[in-house]
Formats: structure tokens, sequence, C-alpha cells
């Protein structure tokens, strides 16, 4: 968690020194009643108004004392402390903002009623403040005695004016509490609205009000929370009008497990002869620690009370306490809110700010006024907090703040819907699910339009990835192959595909155009996942291993001419800086790999090495991308073909370019006058990309954040987890799935995009295949249809998403190569390979027509899209074989 960078503006040791000829003209002033106060104003800030002690003793510069009676009794009013988020730090920091100080002799604001009796004004004091010279640090800005005037006779106040860091964590609700919204952190220099913004998913809501409140809300465990929940079972099922009461928000982790909650422990009922809740009788709420994963075990951690202010200032006013022992990381324990209020018409903000002696900030949250919708934005101090838990406590005491002011609404006016007992919980529940899959939907939208501009911004970097190594977020590698296969191709050729948590080994016999591909044999392995994030060498061993143990079953039917020794090509899945055709670089690792010793290292060295420690005699001559052997094996079948794509675990493009296109390129250019371009189009991103909150979120929390972004949405190692997660948000909001969140739901990655498949493609009439899937992966043993529907309906959306984002992409390739207008009428042919588009039929389907839907009839026309069958594998070995070094004229 990254905080966002506040800073405290203080002003304090107010003092005024009146001259001693001075008279105060104003009736009942005297100087031993303090009878003058300020008016502290910072540019487009509120202004505050203090107190001023006035100082005893001559005017002479070494007997400027303070009465310090006087100073001690206005202490703790006569500081006052004005908060900078970051927008009004950037909107500040180009000239030193002006702090004015205005004295009138009188008691003003909400010392006296003064204006009435008329105040007279003393003078003014301008200090400036030069923010962006005191950011990150504390700095006292002005000390000391300051004359109002000139000569002896003139007025002097006193004070202090500091500067220091506040940094803060920022938390904002995605809707009103009492919809069960997500709550996000806000990061960046943008935390309270500005540019750069960044919204972070943190937790969820769960909002209830029940029918009837037979004892407590949430059952909390130990017995010294008895005394703080009341006790009114048996009074019976109580009509709105009479009193409000059952309301609780749980705050759940985005595991889905329960980590605060705010529940009504005093009904909001009207004082008798009244329509409102009194300060004598307030509502009050407790808010509650969660004890262990469950909701059955809470600890009380604060107890806030609610009512409706008397009188001119129409508000409602709070009163908070901690509960003691209640054990918050780093809390120190804040003095009472006895006199906060919020203005019902405009709102306002709820502030735990200790002042001297004190810890400081605490914290801060927005309630809007009355017939606005809520949304609160919740500030926490970084002292307050040593994990979210801590944060989730006062996100609960904003939900209490907030709801309160719509409990302490007269009882003659309604409710919003949302916060009715009589409603039908069942219809709250569907309500919200329809609310969360719209709102999916929305964000997960690709008009045509869309489409187009992300084609677009797809052709724009792949001419900047060409240009230069860094100018684009596509590599845009040079793979060093500009010999492709023709179909002369002859012998015993191996290939390696690692690709992803799966590698495959395999052997083809090639005989030239009459034969083609004689005979090929492949097996496949399956990688432990410890070796995926283990040691370089523990990694190529174990393929070494396998590769000699599938040589060693060599049948007769494959022949080695004496003499030559076994070659292979080596698909190898991952972005390489290629240095030549059987050499390169590891960039990094994808795909949830994560070996930090291959890094930097030449691939084929280390598969070159483990062979050997295996004993196994066998040169690689070929490196290869997976896409790039996609596309060797798809123009060995189709000489049309001009791209490849895969589309399966991860995702990726390759196509042919002109070589004298490649700006980049040193070295002479090859005499073909084309060159293979492993694009690594997964991790193209650009801001025309729909993403969501879960998009947003699985990124955070995957191995690499911020990189890989097109494939975290398109390829089908996320699919599935994004709809894991939009069903764990369902399950926590809406209750999907009953009252308990499925423990299972909650493991990242354990929907698997084939199960994603298997349920999307249920056609029976009661989606007997989606329950069924539910309850082998998920421990789901019994879901209704309505519910079932629901799941259908997010692979539904995150499935066409991913498809309609993939056919843009390929869209970007052939505008680069020149074919999107319909002015040209060669064909040209996509080779594709990956069991997300040869299994996934909804997606195919949908990527097919998008590629239509975007290039229109007749630019279409002159298109297809054809799979390469096992072009990584075949493709590898074809590669091998057209740069064998016993390749004869």
């Amino acid at each position: 968690m990254d905080p966002c960078p506040f800073v405290r503006l203080v002003v304090e040791s107010l003092a005024l020194k009146l001259p001693p000829v001075a008279k105060i003209a104003v009736p009942g002033a005297h100087p031993s009643s303090t009878p003058c106060s300020c008016s502290i104003h910072l540019q487009d800030f509120p202004a505050q108004t203090a107190p001023l002690p006035l100082s005893l003793g001559p005017t002479s510069s070494g007997a400027n004392m303070i009465d310090v009676a006087a100073a001690t009794s206005a202490a703790s009013t006569s500081r006052v402390v004005i908060s900078l988020d970051p927008a009004a730090l950037q909107r500040m920091s180009k000239r030193p903002a002006i702090l004015t100080v205005v004295v009138y002799a009188g008691r003003s604001g909400k010392y006296a009623c003064a204006l009435a009796s008329g105040r007279r004004l003393l003078g003014q004091v301008r200090v400036a403040v030069d923010l962006e010279a005191t950011a990150g640090r504390a700095a006292v800005v002005q000390s000391g005695w300051v004359s109002m005037g000139s000569g002896q006779g003139a007025a002097r106040l006193h004070l202090v004016v500091r500067t220091e860091p506040d940094p803060r964590f920022v938390f904002q609700f995605g809707g009103e509490p009492e919809c069960s919204p997500v709550v996000y952190q806000i990061q960046g220099a943008g935390g309270s609205g500005g540019s750069g913004i960044i919204r972070q998913p943190v937790f969820s809501c769960r909002f209830s009000a029940a029918r009837r409140q037979s004892g407590r809300p949430i059952d909390p465990a130990g017995a010294n929370v008895t005394c703080f929940f009341g006790s009114f079972a048996g009074e019976g099922e109580t009509e709105m009008r009479e009193q409000r009461k059952g309301w609780t928000v749980t705050i759940h982790d985005l595991s889905g497990s329960p980590v605060a909650a705010a529940s009504v422990v005093t009904p909001f009922v009207p004082s008798p002869g009244s329509d409102r809740v009194s300060r004598s009788n307030p509502g009050a709420w407790l808010i509650l620690r969660a004890v262990g994963p469950s909701t059955a075990n809470w600890k009380p951690w604060g107890r806030l009370e609610a009512w409706r202010e008397r009188g001119s200032h129409d508000a409602v006013g709070y009163r908070f306490e901690l509960v003691p022992d209640a054990g918050t990381s780093n809390a120190c324990t804040p003095a009472t809110e006895s006199s906060s209020s919020i203005g019902v018409r405009r709102g306002g903000v709820f502030r735990i700010d200790v002042g001297v002696g004190g810890c400081g900030f605490v914290m801060a949250s927005t309630a809007e006024g009355q017939g606005k919708v809520s949304r609160p934005t919740v500030q926490v101090g970084v002292q307050h907090v040593s994990c979210m838990a801590d944060v989730a406590l006062f996100v609960a005491l904003a939900v209490a703040v907030d709801l309160s002011m719509d409990a302490c609404q007269p009882f003659s006016q309604k409710l919003r819907r949302e916060l009715c007992q009589l409603q039908p919980r069942i219809n709250r529940r569907w309500a919200r699910a329809a609310a969360v899959l719209k709102e999916l939907e929305e964000q997960c939208a690709t008009p045509t339009e869309k489409l187009k501009e992300v084609a677009d911004a797809m052709t724009k970097e792949m001419h900047a990835g060409l240009e230069s190594e860094d100018g684009s977020t596509l590599k845009m590698l040079i793979s060093f192959v500009d010999k492709l296969p023709t179909g002369d191709e002859r012998g015993l050729f191996y290939a390696l595909d690692l690709g992803g948590t799966n590698f495959r080994v395999l052997r083809v016999q090639l005989g030239g155009k009459e034969g083609r591909v004689v005979k090929q044999e492949s097996e496949e392995v399956s990688i432990p996942q410890e070796l995926m994030i283990g040691s370089s060498d523990e990694l190529f061993d174990f393929i070494a291993s396998a590769l000699a143990q599938f040589v060693a079953s060599e049948g007769v039917d494959f022949h080695l001419p004496e003499g030559k020794q076994r070659e292979l090509g080596f698909t190898f899945s991952f972005p390489v800086k290629q240095t030549s055709i059987a050499s390169g670089t590891l960039i990094k690792w994808t795909k949830r790999f994560n070996i930090k010793s291959t890094v930097g290292e030449d691939v084929v060295g280390e598969l070159t090495r483990a062979m050997k420690r295996q004993g196994l005699d066998m040169q690689v001559t070929a490196l290869v991308n997976d896409t790039v052997g996609a596309l060797a094996g798809g123009i060995y079948d189709d000489n049309d073909v001009v791209a490849a794509i895969i589309l399966g675990t991860g995702t990726n493009a390759a196509y042919v370019e002109r070589a004298d296109a490649i700006k980049k390129w040193q070295g002479p250019l090859p005499n073909s006058g084309k060159m293979v371009i492993n694009m690594e189009w997964g991790n193209f991103r650009s801001s025309h990309l729909p993403t969501t909150d879960y998009d947003q979120a699985l990124d955070a929390e995957s191995l690499n954040p911020g990189e890989q972004i097109y494939e975290k949405l398109i390829s089908g190692m996320y699919l599935g987890e994004i709809v894991r997660r939009v069903l764990l948000r369902l399950a926590v909001e809406a209750a999907l799935f009953g009252e308990e969140v499925p423990p299972q739901l909650k493991v990242p990655f354990v929907l698997r995009t084939p199960v994603m498949s298997a349920m999307h493609h249920d056609t029976s009439a009661d989606l007997k295949v989606v329950g069924a899937k539910l309850q082998e992966f998920l421990g789901i043993s019994s879901s209704s249809l309505k519910a079932r529907k629901v799941v259908v309906q997010v692979c539904d959306i995150v499935a066409k998403r991913g498809a309609r984002l993939a056919a843009a992409g390929m869209v970007g390739i052939l505008k680069k190569l020149g074919h999107s207008n319909g002015k040209t009428k060669k064909r040209m042919a996509f080779a594709m390979d990956g069991g997300l588009y040869e299994h996934y039929t909804v997606f195919r389907e949908s990527l097919l027509a998008a590629l239509k839907e975007v290039l229109g009839e007749e630019a279409s026309a002159s298109v297809s899209v054809t799979m390469a069958n096992d072009g990584s594998g075949i493709g590898a070995s074809l590669l091998a074989a057209s740069h064998s070094r016993y390749l004869e004229n």
C-alpha cells in the first residue's frame, strides 16, 4: 500500500499584544477575558476562527511575555490545522501560498455571537508559505512576533506557522454503502481526484437490514462484548417509522474473508413527542474487528453514537470512542468526539484529529448532504495502519457515519428503498447481482469503434518497435529467421516446445515435397510448479532428462544418417533477445515462471549444458519462439500465411516483415529481403483497452505487475481467473451461492479457462454442467438455476471481450502490412495455434465475427484464419531442417 502525500499546515502559539494606549470599543470587552479573535485563511480553503489570548507586560522586545493562564485556557482552540491534499499541493506548487491572519477585537464564531455586537478590525498578517520548498520535510515558516502596523502604537501578533508531512492512505467507495459496493484504494499524486489517479480494489461491502431483530446483528465472541450490544430480543417486528435497527455492513477483503463490520446496537428511535433522534437518546453503532476467517467471532473496536442536532444548525451530531483494549495496531486512543457534527443539507467531513499532546491526524470520512449520492472518501493516517485489517476498521466506521445521516432523518420522511427492513432480502441480492453484471458489461464493452482504436494503437506500436529497441510496448524482436520452409526439407529432426506449464518433445521424419511429414511422434510432460520458480539448472535438467528418455525410445521408422548428430529446433515461448538463429538471452519470464538466475542468460547454452549432463548427443540448430514456429508450420502448409497467432495459455504474434522496414536492424540485410518479427504482443497496452477493476487487481497481484496487460485480457492463463474474481464479488456482495462465501472461490487460479469454457458451452435446460463444475472445482454443492445463469453470463462477457480484442490486434497487423482497406485483393492468411482458439468455440466464433466486423465485407473476403496443426512443434523441427548445418545445396 502506497500512501498519498498530504501536508499539514499548522498555525499555533497565537497571542496578541495590544499597545498600552489601545482601548477596545466593544461593549463588555476586556483584556482579561481574551476578547480578541482571528480569522485564518489560506487561498481557496474555508476560513477558520480561533481565539487570541492577550499578552501582558511592557512592549519592549525583552518583555514580550504571553499571559500563561490565558494561553493555556485557549490552547485547545487557538491551534488551527489546514490539511492539504495532493490536488491542493499541486495547485499551490507553482508559487508560494499566502496565509492571511485577520485579527478582530471582540469574540466571533463559535466563541460568541460577536457579529451582531460589532467586531473591530485590528489588523492582519500575511505569511508566504512555499510548499514546494518544504515538500517531504517538516519546516517552520514563521515563528515570533509580527507587527500589524507601523510605529510603536501598532498591535503585535505572535504566531508559529509550520508545515509537516502527513502521508495518508486514501480509500473511496465505489457506490453508496447500502448498495454493497467495492472499496478502492486511491494511490499516486492524484489521491484526491487529480490526474494520475490509480484505483485499486481492496475491500467489498455487504449491507443487510434484518426484518426482525431478535438478538444481536452480529454475534461477537468474548465476554467483554455483551455490554456494548443493546438487547432487544422479543420486541417483535417494528415498522420503520417507529425505529431504525438491524443494519449491518460487513467489510470483506479480496479473498472474501470478513475483516471488519459496523452494526447498529442501539436502535435509532424518535424522542417522545418528536420525529427526530435526540442527543439524550442517540442511536449507536458498534465497530467490530473480525477474529478468524468466519463471521462467528468478533471483537469490539469502537462505538459511534449519532443524533439529530436541534436549533438553527440542522446537522447530525456524532460521538465516537474506542472500546478499551481494542488493540488497534499502532493506534493511540483518540479523545471522544463529543462535538462533531455534519450539516444535513451540504454534508461534511467526520474527522478524528487529536491535537496538542495527542497522536495527530487519525482519520477523516466524507458524507454527502440529504438527497445526494454518497460515496464516502476515507483518509487514514499511516501511523495508524500496520495491515489491511486496520484499514477495514476505519472503513467500517466511515460506513456507520454515512448511514447515520439516513438513520437520523426525521421519521416523517421515508428512507431509501435499499435501507428498508421490509424489502425482501432476496430481491436486494438479485438487484445487487444485476448491478454488478451491468457494471461488468459496460466496462468490458468492445463496440466496433473501440476495436478500431485498439487496432490503430497496435499498428502504431509496431512501427515504433521497429524504429528502436525501447520505443514501444511491443518488443518487435528480430528472430534471425529469414529462411522459411519450402517443402524440400528431408531427414530426422527433433523439436522441444517449452511454452507454459507443460512442454513437448517431438521428432519428425521429413520426406521432401513428395513425402512431406513421413512420420512424427511426440510426448507431453507437465512441469512441477516448484521448478517454475526454482533454479535454472533444476528446470533445464528436468527438461533434458525427459528429452533423453524420448530419444531413447526412437524406433526403426526414424532414420539418422551415420556420422550425423541429431539436430533440435528449440521453441522457447518467452521474451528472448535473439543474437543468432541458435542463441538468445532471456529478457524476462512470463506465464507464472519466475527464475531469476536464467534472466540475461543464453537459453540455448542452458539447455546444451543440461543435455551434456544427461549424456545426450544433440545440437540446437534453431532457437525459435512458439509463434515463429507456428508461422513456419503455417507457411509449410499454406504459402499465403503472413502471420501466426498463438492463443492458448499465453498469447503472441509473429509476422513476415520487409527487412528494409526494420530501422533498428544493424548489419547487412538478409538476401531474402525478409525477416520474421516476433512481436511479443502480450505486452501491448493502450488507453483504448477496456479494463475493469478485476483486471487491475489481477495485474497488481501478479508476478509481473504493469506488464503483459494484453495477455492478461485475452489469454487462457487469465480468462478463468477473471471470471473467478467476478464470481467472488457476486458471492460476497449478492450472496450468489448462499450466506457463506465458498472457501474454494477465494483461491487464485482455481477456476481454469477449460472449466470456464465447459460452463459457457452448457446448453442443457437446467445448466447441469455448470452445476457440476461449480461443485467439482469450487466446492459449491448446491446452486440455483438463476445463479448458474449468472455464471454463464459472466463467462460470456469475459470470453467475448478477450476474443474481440484479439481480433483487433490481428487487424492491427493487417494494417501494418497494408491490407485493411479493401484496396488489395491478395489473399492473406493467419496461422492460428493454441488450445484457447481451437477448443473454446464461443471464443473462436466471436474472434472471427469481430475480424469481419472491423475489416468490413470487402477487405475480410481475402483474409482467412487456419489452424496451424501443432505449429510450434512441427514448425520448430522445420526451422531446424531449414537451418541444418548438414544442408546440401
